[in-house]
Parts: C-alpha cells; structure tokens; sequence
C-alpha cells in the first residue's frame, strides 16, 4: 500500500487556527461524534470514546452498545445501553450512570438512543408492559428529562398509538432521535406483524404535553385498503379449573406415582404415561365438555376470521418499505430522513427486484418528501438545512468500496471528493495524501482514494469517516473540521501529531504521525522495544504478555509518550 503523509497538515491533531483540521485515527471505525466535534464514537465490539479536546480514549467491552439516535452530547454525555440492552444508562467524565425509570429490573429492553446537544433531554425505548399491564406494544417510547432540583434525569413515558395502520396494537414503538431544543422526538412504529416500519413524530407543545403525528405509513398500503377487525383469540378452558377437591387429590397422587416411575424407568425399562387434568374430571364433566365444545366452534370462527386477516393484508400492502432503524432527524427538528425501499420500475411479474435509496421528509410538509432515486444508496446524516450525506452501495461487507455523495436540498448528488475539491481545496489534498490505498480487485497499480463512509454534523462543517483499509484488514477513521478552530476545541499553534493508539480488538499499537523513532518501556524503566522509521502497525505480542508499558514517539519536531494498559 502506498500512502503519502503531509505533515504540514498533520495526522491526529489540531493545526494552526483559523486553518482546516483534519486527523487521522488507524485502527479505529469511528461512526459518530457530536455536534462540536470534540467527542468520537465506535461501537464496534463495545463502545468506544474519543475526547479530541484532552486526547483521551475511553474503551468498554461489549457489555455496552450504543443506541440508534444521537449518541454524544457536545458536553460528553453518550447514551447507550447495558447488560444485552437491559439497562438504559449514560456515560460522563469516564463513568457509567443508569438512567432510572418506573419498569425498573423488570424490563426486558431498556435503551437510551438520542440526546440533546446539550444533554439536558434523552430519548429511548423500554418494555414497559410490566407497567402497563399489556401485551402489546413490547418496546415504548420514553423520555428522561435533566431536573436541577432532583439532580437527576426525571422519567416519563411518551404517548403511544393504540393502534398500527393495519388496526392491530403495534408491536414495537421507540424514540431513537431528540431536536437540540428537545421538542422534537422521532421514532419509528412496527406493525403487529413485524413486517412493516413507519415513523412517529412527537412534539412537545408550551404546556409541557406531548402530542405525535404518524408520517410514511401512506407508503405501505394501497390508497383503496380496508382492514377487517384483527380477530382476539378465544381462551380455551383449563380442565384443572373444573376439578373438585376430591379429584385433585387423586390427579396430584397419580402425577407423583408418574414422578416416581421416572426415577426408576432405567430399571423397569417402561417410560410410564403422564396423567392430564381431563381425565379426572367427573363431577362437573358435562359443563366441562360444554365449554370445550364452545371453544372448538369460536377457535374456528377465530382461525377463519384470522386467515381472511391475512388475506387482506396481503392485498392490501404494498412492496415498499422503510429500513428499521435507519431514520435521522436533523438537529434543529425540521428535516428526517430514512433509507426507503421501493421495487424497480422495470421489474417482470415474478422478477421482483428492489431498489434502496434515501428519502427526505421536511416536517413542516410531510406529504411531499423528497425521494432520491438509486439502485443502492444509503443515507448516514442529515444537516440542519436538509443537506444529506450519502453512500452507494448501502449493503456492501467491504465498506472501503462505498462512494459517499453529498447532496444540498433540491439538488442533486455530488461524489463527496467533488464537492470537496471545489470548496475546501486543503481538506481534499490531505485526503488524497492519507486516504489513498490500492484496491487489489482492481489490480496491483491501481491507487484509489477512499473516502469512505461520511457523517457531517449539523452545521456542514466537521466531519467524520471510516473506511476498512484493504490491506491490513483493520478500520482506518478521519475527521475534518472544514473551518478550522471551531466548535470548542482547542487550536494552539504547535498542539502535537504524534499519537499512540491500543485496538484492543485487533491486538494493535498504532502509530499516529509518522514518527522516526519508537521506544517501548515497562514500569521498571526496561526497554523491551526499539525501532527507527517504525511501521504504523505494531503487534501488542512483541511486549511480552499482560502489564502497563510506556511508549514514546519521537519525530524531529517534539517527543510524546502515552501509557498502555495491555490486559
């Protein structure tokens, strides 16, 4: 691989100010940050978290995961969940908070997914039946707002519908994304069935309540659709509800003499015959044979009902579909937008194919969204005036071969290099400098540039990427601040480009900066490692085994030396 290093621009650090920032993180499948750019999010294997301000990486295995929305606050609270989803909680200034609501241990999902760019309001979602009472909906949409007095996040459930366009009570309703003033909420409901998504849009009005507004479920089913009633299931009856005193007794004798005989079937060589209620009912015999004989008649009425359900579901949906999860709002509420699935126009019966492309919604208008057309095209952020960053193809495993577009409000879409060389000439020298890598699907002379996958905060200015470097099979993430000296973090003439990073995943030191000396050393002071010119990459293996190490970086402009813990 061949890759050219300006370090006039430098690799992992801020420049002077005023001039464009750009850095460079090996190792590292950064996703998200926040709106100023200070804080970086991985949540592959864990959650990991970069503090560009202070240089400080923060890592967490697996038992946390991040949420759908918004991660990280521009003062550094990420939410995210815990314990397989079980617990929603926060984290801030390197420590873990459960966020507390009424369902307590008993929820079975429960997960913060947006936040505010100030931290003052969460979103997320919670199996709240054993609240309810209910069957239906298994996930809620809730709300933690900040409470000065309490000095704590106040719990409260956000309304939901009663039912799905399809008449049935919904399986899942979330809350995955939070305006900046947090007044605006946007989720995603999905029918019983689990087969359609649509989204739910809350607003909070001046009197504190909440009201919600259903958009894109136009899309799923046909102008003309009529539902039948969803048929309830009838309750069969319990023969042990119809046993006398007497006949449970001789029922709870014959099922331990069942019992027993298992302890010894290895003996016997006979496997002894469970006893059913049924069969000790006598007394009310009659009145039992009545019920079961009226459940048989409205299980069938039920089952006959329940088909000519489905058969109006199926005539009644449509083939397009909006991806789970896949809706962004725009920070300051007025945009959404998802990834939309609709069939190919030039499909044959019987040949279905799909395309896949981003959809734009301006909450002001719902009923005329903007739909880019494209066979396999991703949507990753949206702006605060509506421009979105894109990517083709959307489902691709080998993610450094997406191209990522840029595209304005009623225009249409730029390759994302384009739009760069024409606006921020430095910006795009330095990604043809860093990001260039041969492809060897492409042959052994072909040298591309790998932008990757794009995300811009709100204000079009910073931005984050990753690619998944060909080579050496790891993640390789940039950042860029297009303005320079933005957004609360600090600018100094002279802030350094050396850096160290540990990729506990891959078992990797990587060496940030192109630096012309590495030193390694244990606590005790013994060098166990030495190199000039060193390669990006080093294996953790060299040091020995499990300990705290330091490593010092030396280039002709400064010395830096970060410590390790390698576990």
């Amino acid at each position: 691989m061949i890759r050219k290093i300006i370090l006039a621009f430098g690799m992992s650090a801020s420049l002077v100010c005023g001039a464009q920032v750009m850095e460079m993180y090996p190792g590292f499948q950064f996703s998200k940050m926040s709106n100023n750019g200070r804080y970086l999010l991985s949540g592959s294997a864990g959650v990991t978290i970069y503090d560009r301000e202070i240089k400080q990486t923060y890592r967490y295995g697996s038992e946390y995961s991040l949420g759908k929305g918004n991660a990280v606050s521009d003062n550094g609270i990420v939410v995210a969940a815990a314990s397989s989803a079980t617990r929603a909680c926060y984290w801030k200034d390197g420590e873990w908070h459960d966020l507390g609501h009424s369902v307590g241990s008993k929820a079975s999902v429960a997960m913060a997914n947006g936040v505010t760019s100030d931290g003052s309001r969460i979103v997320g979602s919670i199996d709240c039946r054993p609240v309810t009472g209910k069957s239906w909906p298994m996930v809620s949409p809730v709300i933690w707002i900040w409470d000065d007095a309490a000095g704590d996040y106040v719990f409260e459930m956000l309304p939901e519908p009663a039912t799905d366009i399809t008449g049935c009570v919904p399986q899942q309703v979330s809350a995955t994304s939070v305006s900046s003033d947090g007044r605006t909420v946007l989720g995603q409901v999905t029918d019983q069935r689990g087969f359609l998504e649509y989204q739910i849009i809350y607003r909070q009005s001046d009197d504190g309540s909440w009201t919600y507004e259903i958009s894109g479920a136009d899309r799923l089913q046909k102008e003309d659709a009529e539902w039948p009633p969803y048929p309830s299931r009838p309750v069969k009856p319990q023969a042990s509800d119809y046993l006398t005193d007497d006949e449970k007794l001789e029922f709870n004798k014959a099922n331990q003499a069942y019992k027993d005989s298992l302890e010894i079937v290895s003996l016997t060589g006979k496997n002894p015959r469970m006893p059913f209620y049924e069969e000790f009912v006598k007394e009310r015999k009659e009145e039992y044979d009545a019920a079961m004989k009226q459940f048989d008649e409205d299980n069938d009425s039920y089952l006959t009902r329940l088909y000519a359900f489905f058969d109006a579901y199926a005539a009644n949906v449509t083939n397009n579909r909006f991806e789970f999860n896949s809706h962004l709002l725009s920070d300051n509420g007025e945009y959404y937008v998802c990834n939309y699935y609709y069939p190919n126009p030039d499909s044959e019966d019987g040949d279905l194919k799909m395309y896949v492309s981003p959809i734009l919604y301006e909450l002001k208008n719902l009923e005329v969204p903007r739909l880019t057309e494209d066979v396999s095209m991703g949507v990753f952020s949206i702006c605060d005036d509506g421009t979105m960053m894109v990517a083709t193809p959307r489902d691709d495993e080998k993610v450094y071969s997406r191209t990522p577009y840029i595209i304005r409000l009623d225009a249409e879409p730029v390759v994302f290099t384009d739009w760069l060389q024409e606006n921020y000439a430095e910006a795009y020298r330095w990604l043809m400098d860093n990001m260039s890598y041969r492809i060897p699907e492409e042959g052994a002379g072909a040298l591309s540039v790998l932008a990757g996958t794009v995300r811009m905060s709100p204000d079009a200015v910073k931005l984050i990427s990753y690619i998944f470097d060909p080579e050496t099979d790891q993640y390789v993430s940039y950042f860029m601040d297009l303005k320079g000296g933005t957004g609360g973090i600090g600018c100094n003439v002279g802030d350094g480009v050396l850096q160290v990073f540990h990729n506990t995943a891959t078992g990797l030191l990587n060496l940030v900066g192109d630096p012309d000396k590495v030193d390694i050393f244990d606590m005790s002071g013994r060098r166990i490692y030495g190199e000039e010119n060193p390669p990006a990459v080093l294996p953790v293996s060299l040091l020995g085994g499990p300990g705290v190490y330091v490593v010092r970086l030396v280039d002709k402009y400064e010395t830096v030396t970060e410590k390790i813990i390698v576990k």
